[in-house]
């Protein structure tokens, strides 16, 4: 349930420009004000999440959270959605380049 949760917000975060586009600029500027700050943050959180449940559904590792939900559905857009928030913080970075 954590990984569905983060990518939901991190989807909506993601989502904001079609939202405005539809109809609902108020809505997609009032989510863009409150989530973007946390940009990086978030997309961080869901590139460790999405890995982790990588990790755990492979069999490698066992995460002893109950509700962590790990799947392939889910870990694999956790792991492309975080990247794509994180990917100003990582053109820092030489070696990605």
């Amino acid at each position: 349930m954590i990984i569905q949760i983060a990518n939901i917000v991190s989807g909506t975060l993601l989502a904001t420009p079609k939202i405005a586009e539809w109809g609902q600029k108020d809505a997609a500027q009032k989510i863009e004000q409150t989530l973007a700050p946390y940009a990086l943050w978030i997309g961080g959180a869901e590139l460790i999440l999405g890995l982790l449940a990588l990790v755990e559904r492979m069999g490698i590792i066992h995460v002893p959270i109950p509700e962590f939900g790990a799947s392939y559905p889910q870990a694999i857009p956790a792991i492309l959605v975080g990247l794509i928030l994180c990917a100003g913080y990582l053109k820092q970075f030489k070696v990605l380049d």
